[in-house]
């Protein structure tokens, strides 16, 4: 009487801990990351271990915590035999009900500890226990699930000790659990959060490699590609895409393929430069006829029309302005000494959220983007020029757009231009003497084609990058959907057709009749049999 008792405390204590975290964690789904609640003060004696894998828990003094990074189990071990298991797991495109909660349930206590004598399934509302006990060892293992349109989001708590210490160990099992945080998201079947913390990463200083132009902070690792392109004496454009290791993640920093601006006026039309035709200058080079756009609506613009290219479904969050930024780019521009008297300068941001699908017809990958952008407006002549002072963002999987975001801000933030050649570029800008116009055409012809091919390099990379983890995914989901279902993909070497059959037996065999059998050994179930390949 007494054991039942405990283990009906443990079941409730463990049904509190559940809707606490429920409450200050998003639920775990494909299309609703999960954010960890903000842990609180770690408990005398206790230790706060953070796994790299997205998750935090405090456990005791010397109690170990080890993740399973194939299936995504948590496994907390204790000094005196105690186990509690954690395991948050997606099954894609699959609803559980009521009546395959409890199947489950029994599938996975089994998978945590085969040798206890689960019982029969108790279910409740959204939530499914089984107990077990026996002399050497009690536990109970608890399920909760959520349905959502692209899925099954499920939460699978187990603990189990000796009677004895079981009996004498709720308060640290509520204790462990209570304190359990996810930090990444969980998009796959049973797999945590793989994304870094923008914290770990060391940041170095990366020098533009052709002029020694500028130098920007990147993360280490990082793949960076870009510096200053020289299109002629006068055009120079600093630029920088950083990519993530594993090219999800891009970051960047200026765009070289935007130049100089003309505003449209009186005397440019009297000469047949409207808006969008080209204006000719004395080295041979053009610059675009175009009317001034503010900021934020510059921002706006390069979304819709750059982003819209890397991935479809774009949808605009969010549009603001940013004084903020006014203030620090005005700045900039008096240090450097730009001409034109008092210049225009505006700002903005965009957020906005895509798709990316690979060429296959797998489910899209979620995206988060950001733009920020400054425009700066000098009355040069009487057709004033313009162009963007800085224009900076990501583009990342929408489970990692902290991550992204911390990185472009940190590397936009160090970007600083070398004084020195500054210096001598403002040399070079005051020098009236004219270039030779075809070696001026040369020149900037190659900074264009140079433009291009970093773009092109990257965007096959981030490419590339979104197919293999589409197929990653896919085979993980294969995988765990059926360690969830206990079943197991075969495949029949005549026909090559593959099967989803119950996975009750160490061999699978086909008929010449197309029946499909099982048995425990290698040896054939008789004549017109033969073996199917399992798949791993």
């Amino acid at each position: 009487m007494a054991q039942s008792f405990l283990r009906t405390v443990v079941f409730l204590l463990l049904g509190v801990v559940f809707s606490l975290m429920a409450c200050s964690n998003a639920q775990l789904s494909a299309d609703t990351p999960a954010k960890g609640g903000v842990p609180g003060p770690v408990a005398a004696g206790w230790s706060r271990h953070s796994d790299p894998t997205g998750f935090s828990v405090d456990t005791p003094s010397g109690w170990t915590v080890t993740t399973d990074r194939q299936f995504g189990r948590i496994t907390i071990a204790g000094r005196q035999g105690e186990q509690l298991t954690i395991w948050p797991i997606f099954v894609r495109d699959r609803q559980l009900d009521r009546n395959g909660a409890g199947a489950v349930l029994q599938q996975l206590a089994r998978k945590i500890n085969a040798s206890l004598p689960w019982g029969k399934p108790e279910i409740s509302a959204n939530m499914a226990r089984v107990i077990a006990r026996n002399a050497q060892r009690n536990g109970v293992t608890l399920l909760s699930w959520r349905i959502s349109p692209s899925g099954t989001a499920i939460y699978v708590y187990g603990i189990e000790a000796a009677p004895n210490v079981y009996r004498a160990s709720v308060d640290t099992f509520t204790g462990i659990l209570g304190s359990f945080r996810i930090q990444g998201v969980a998009t796959d079947v049973g797999s945590t959060a793989k994304s870094a913390s923008p914290q770990t990463y060391s940041f170095v200083r990366w020098t533009d490699p052709r002029e020694n132009a500028f130098s920007i902070n990147v993360p280490q690792g990082w793949n960076t590609v870009g510096g200053l392109y020289r299109l002629s004496a006068t055009d120079v454009r600093p630029s920088l895409q950083l990519l993530s290791p594993d090219h999800q993640i891009w970051v960047f920093v200026n765009d070289a393929s935007i130049g100089i601006f003309m505003q449209p006026s009186q005397m440019l039309m009297r000469s047949g430069f409207r808006e969008g035709s080209m204006y000719p200058l004395p080295d041979g080079s053009k610059i675009a006829v175009r009317r001034y756009l503010p900021g934020q609506q510059f921002a706006q613009e390069y979304v819709e029309s750059v982003m819209r290219r890397r991935c479809g479904d774009l949808r605009v969050l969010s549009s603001s302005s940013r004084p903020d930024l006014v203030s620090a780019y005005r700045a900039e521009l008096i240090s450097e000494g730009v001409p034109g008297g008092n210049p225009q300068v505006t700002a903005g941001d965009v957020s906005f959220t895509c798709s990316v699908r690979d060429k296959s017809s797998t489910p899209a990958t979620p995206m988060r983007g950001y733009v920020a952008a400054g425009t700066v407006s000098l009355s040069v002549g009487q057709s004033p020029l313009w162009f963007a002072q800085r224009i900076y963002g990501y583009f990342a999987p929408a489970e990692r757009q902290a991550e992204a975001d911390a990185v472009c801000q940190q590397a936009a933030k160090s970007f600083q231009l070398n004084p020195q050649w500054r210096m001598k570029q403002r040399e070079i800008s005051a020098a009236t003497v004219q270039q030779d116009n075809q070696r001026s055409q040369q020149i900037r012809s190659r900074a264009m084609a140079a433009i291009a091919q970093d773009q092109r390099q990257t965007s096959e990379m981030i490419s590339s990058s979104y197919a293999y983890r589409q197929k990653t995914l896919n085979e993980t989901s294969r995988r765990e959907e059926n360690v969830i279902l206990g079943t197991v993909d075969v495949v029949d070497p005549n026909s090559g057709k593959q099967y989803k059959i119950a996975y009750n037996s160490d061999y699978h065999w086909m008929s010449d009749r197309g029946y499909i059998a099982g048995t425990q050994t290698a040896t054939s179930p008789g004549e017109g049999w033969h073996q199917m390949i399992d798949l791993p």
